[in-house]
């Protein structure tokens, strides 16, 4: 067998190890993955409204308005993730804070300024501000899987296509991007390869 060969074997082997490049050190989760940090809650997970089929949360129309409102201090809080936990100790949620780099809320608050400037000067219809995620506009990229699809497939954005590659390429939103991923990837690792398999 070749030398060749032999490092090419070795990197797949590396790769697969670490589903997209996001596997967390031993380091990270002690420090992150602790159980007294964790909010126990009376909530059955099993008994939460699903879509058919179970991928998808049912909204239910009478809890419209019933959210409870946070402050930004608890929306943004540093240091160690928070677990919340169903009666049945199922993680159903963590609140994974943000970073404690300070350099990540400048990185956070270019992004807010790119996004802003795209927006300017973008083609937006009013109705693409109307969904549940908030009074603003959200674009779908990358993998769909839902909606009756048999298979997953790449979304088309046709026109806004180039304003999500530049958006795409800013290395601050990738940087809240790869923070992100790393998130789930130490929450949920299963899931998390599960979802990078399909993302290749």
């Amino acid at each position: 067998m070749s030398y060749a060969h032999v490092k090419c074997r070795e990197k797949r082997k590396q790769v697969k190890e670490q589903p997209g490049g996001q596997r967390p050190r031993p380091a990270t989760l002690r420090e992150h993955i602790r159980a007294e940090h964790a909010i126990l809650t009376a909530l059955d997970a099993t008994e939460l409204p699903a879509a058919h089929g179970a991928y998808a949360a049912k909204v239910e129309q009478d809890t419209w308005g019933s959210k409870k409102w946070r402050t930004l201090p608890e929306l943004i809080g540093l240091g160690t993730s928070i677990p919340i936990v169903d009666v049945h100790g199922r993680i159903i949620t963590v609140l994974v804070g943000q970073p404690s780099d300070p350099t990540y809320a400048r990185s956070a608050t270019r992004a807010f300024e790119l996004l802003e400037m795209e927006q300017t000067n973008a083609h937006f219809t009013s109705s693409m501000a109307k969904h549940r995620r908030g009074g603003f506009v959200a674009l779908n990229v990358g993998l769909s899987y839902c909606k009756g699809q048999t298979v997953s497939c790449r979304l088309n954005n046709s026109e806004h296509t180039a304003l999500l590659g530049r958006l795409l390429a800013d290395k601050d939103i990738s940087r809240m991007a790869t923070f992100a991923s790393s998130s789930f990837a130490l929450w949920a690792p299963k899931l998390h390869a599960y979802y990078d398999d399909y993302d290749r």
